[in-house]
């Protein structure tokens, strides 16, 4: 059971995510008066880095058991 997918927590850690996301987008629009320009690029970088990271760690993983 090891290798299973809990789809509980994968569920809870993204709407966790999407509630930090949505709550991050109100701040930056709302209190600190940033613009829709400014906030939509910087979330598409981060969002990009994210990826990469986890392609990484997930691809790393999976070579390094094959030797």
């Amino acid at each position: 059971m090891e290798n299973s997918i809990d789809l509980v927590a994968i569920a809870t850690a993204i709407g966790t995510a999407v509630y930090a996301a949505l709550a991050l987008n109100y701040i930056a629009l709302e209190e600190f008066g940033l613009p829709l320009q400014l906030v939509c690029r910087g979330a598409v970088l981060a969002a990009l880095l994210i990826g990469v990271f986890i392609a990484i760690e997930f691809l790393s993983g999976k070579l390094s058991k094959g030797r």
